[in-house]
C-alpha cells in the first residue's frame, strides 16, 4: 500500500510540473519581426485587437523578447490608420497556443483580456498566427527583421 501511494504521490508531481510554455518556440521569437500580410475572406471588416483596420497593421513592427514574455507592438500611421503603440505581454503554450495581452503600464495579472491564436509554419526568418476564435479564420504572417 505504500508503494502504491508513494507512486501515485510521484506521478501527481509529474503531472503538476507539466510545463505551461514552449521554451524552444518562445526563443524563436526573440527579436524584432514585421507583420508583413492579414488574411481574410474577402467580404469581411477585420479590425484587429479592436485599434484598427487590418490593412494598418500590415508593416507593423513587434518586438517579443522570451526571457520575460514582453514586448512591443507599434503601427506608423498614416492613411486612415492610427499610431499605435502598446506594450504586450505573450506566450506559446506546449500545444502551441500564441496568448496575448496589450498590457500598457498595467501589471499583466489586472488585464483580464487577451488573445488566444495558433502559431503554425515557424522557422527562423518567418511564421504565422491563425484566429479561429471568430466565425471567419484570420492569419497573420510575420518575417524577422535583419
Amino acid at each position: 500500500m505504500k508503494k502504491f501511494i508513494g507512486l501515485s504521490v510521484l506521478a501527481l508531481g509529474f503531472v503538476a510540473c507539466k510545463p505551461t510554455t514552449n521554451p524552444q518556440a518562445q526563443v524563436g521569437l526573440k527579436g524584432d519581426w514585421t507583420l508583413t500580410l492579414v488574411t481574410y475572406p474577402k467580404g469581411y471588416n477585420v479590425k484587429p485587437f479592436g485599434v484598427a483596420d487590418a490593412k494598418c497593421f500590415e508593416n507593423s513592427h513587434w518586438k517579443f523578447v522570451p526571457n520575460n514574455n514582453k514586448g512591443v507592438v507599434s503601427v506608423n500611421g498614416g492613411k486612415d490608420c492610427p499610431v499605435f503603440d502598446a506594450n504586450i505581454v505573450w506566450t506559446i503554450t506546449p500545444n502551441n497556443d500564441f496568448t496575448l495581452k496589450f498590457v500598457g503600464d498595467d501589471k499583466p495579472k489586472n488585464v483580464r483580456e487577451g488573445y488566444v491564436f495558433s502559431i503554425q509554419n515557424q522557422t527562423k526568418e518567418s511564421f504565422k498566427l491563425v484566429d479561429n476564435s471568430t466565425e471567419i479564420q484570420i492569419e497573420y504572417h510575420f518575417k524577422k527583421n535583419n
